[in-house]
């Protein structure tokens, strides 16, 4: 769960809120969202779009999460204050009266479309991981951490996803050995009986989708995706359109819906006709302690819950794959701030947990990397539409070439009783209000006055002027 309050402690990006947007930071200059996480999208709703179009302020984040946002928040306006930053091109942002600085997006391999941005001005680098899990060996192909000569770019300040920097959390297996297990769970039940079903159950909205691939390549089955939003978001990448499926009827195996702080209920589950196996792929219990418990299968599948079959997986980085990416990525002077922080640890013990870390010189760090025989799988052809894993192939450029940049586009320009007008429309729309008929009337009629009345009847809280 994210800690992290939006704002960079350099002064010279103080103007920008990343991934929170209550409060102070709403005065920001400029926002970047890394993935589409409830915890990274504090205040971010439909109204802060509207205040983003009144101010000619915009939002920054990756091409997927832009669709999956207008998607989830039902955007009817707005959609040219969301910018959706290509993959490994440098974006110029020039505000006036501001530094200039450059964003690079990296892909983070959390969920569909999530990014770290690493942020360029003229005297400070800073790189923002978001939520984020990549292996060590990948690391040397992302362009943007690298100069043109293929050395680390010196980043002044790094913002850290710690939601697993303890000890208890050394290691997790990797998501090969994870969607291996996982697959012959299902073949084995699969082939008991056709009629067996399978249930996968998540633990957030989004990110087990490279577990559902690979699942649905290896038993050659469509998944069913009972959540019509969750369906049409994952028909948005290619490599998902021929695996998925909205008829309940044509597969024996599903995702369940998730439902947020509540417990887990599934209609399809409890069909009588059929009999289920479900799976929770999870890493929040699966501490070191459990993970060598002898009862369990292949060190990483937990059958002592008779309804529910635990499996290891994360999308977050374990406390030494945490350390294997700072070996790599820091150097002398860098600064490490952690981005999550449990109610019971402070900042230092976070740090303390990192500090048998030594910032190895260039000519160690290489030398680790061509002797590491730590098990590495290379997700590139993986979901690289949808920004998780190896950026696309294009060319690269140097730190601070603007010359064939990105440039947002200049926002639509409406008069204060236009943008009332497409505010409430939009809020009516999302809130499926049964009044919508004798507003479009109000409007034709276009009386403030009994938009007036129309606000206090409906009980919506904009205000007009």
């Amino acid at each position: 769960m994210s800690t992290f309050n939006g704002r960079f402690h350099e002064s010279s990006l103080g103007f920008i809120s990343v991934d929170n947007f209550i409060e102070d930071n709403l005065n920001s200059k400029v926002f970047f969202l890394s993935h589409l996480h409830t915890d990274h999208m504090k205040g971010l709703n439909i109204h802060f779009i509207c205040t983003l179009m009144e101010s000619k302020r915009f939002l920054y984040c990756s091409q997927v999460t832009k669709k999956f946002l207008i998607k989830k928040l039902r955007i009817c306006i707005g959609h040219e204050n969301i910018i959706g930053l290509e993959d490994g091109l440098p974006t110029r942002i020039k505000i006036p009266d501001l530094p200039l600085f450059e964003v690079n997006t990296i892909p983070a391999g959390h969920c569909p479309g999530s990014v770290m941005f690493l942020f360029e001005s003229p005297d400070v680098t800073v790189l923002y991981t978001g939520d984020f899990r990549l292996p060590f060996c990948d690391l040397p192909k992302y362009k943007a951490l690298h100069t043109i000569n293929g050395k680390v770019k010196k980043i002044d300040a790094i913002y850290l996803d710690t939601t697993f920097a303890f000890p208890k959390y050394l290691q997790f297996p990797s998501r090969e050995k994870s969607k291996n297990e996982l697959v012959n769970i299902v073949n084995q039940w699969l082939n008991k009986n056709p009629n067996n079903q399978i249930a996968i159950i998540p633990t957030a909205c989004y990110g087990l989708e490279f577990l559902l691939l690979e699942l649905a390549k290896a038993i050659m089955k469509k998944l069913y995706i009972p959540s019509s939003i969750l369906f049409e978001n994952y028909s948005y990448i290619p490599e998902f359109s021929d695996l998925i499926t909205s008829d309940s009827d044509s597969t024996n195996v599903h995702l369940c819906e998730y439902t947020r702080n509540k417990p887990h209920y599934c209609k399809l589950c409890f069909d009588k006709k059929h009999v289920f196996k479900r799976i929770r792929p999870s890493a929040m219990i699966f501490d070191q302690e459990h993970l060598n418990r002898p009862q369990l299968n292949e060190g990483i599948v937990d059958y002592s819950d008779p309804d529910i079959i635990k499996l290891a997986y994360s999308t977050h980085c374990s406390l030494q794959e945490l350390k294997d990416f700072l070996k790599y990525i820091s150097q002398d002077g860098c600064k490490i701030y952690p981005s999550v922080l449990p109610p019971q640890y402070n900042e230092k013990q976070i740090l303390d947990n990192l500090e048998t870390l030594s910032l190895h010189s260039e000519t160690e760090r290489n030398k680790e990397q061509e002797t590491s025989d730590r098990d590495c799988v290379n997700y590139s052809s993986e979901l690289q539409s949808s920004n998780d894993f190896e950026p696309t192939n294009k060319q690269s450029q140097s730190t601070m070439d603007f010359d064939n940049l990105i440039a947002p586009p200049r926002p639509r320009k409406f008069s204060r009783k236009k943008l009332n007008f497409m505010i409430l429309e939009q809020n009516l729309l999302f809130k499926k209000c049964k009044k919508y008929l004798l507003y479009r009337f109000f409007i034709k009629v276009k009386s403030i006055f009994l938009y007036n009345i129309f606000l206090v009847l409906s009980g919506t809280s904009m205000t007009f002027r």
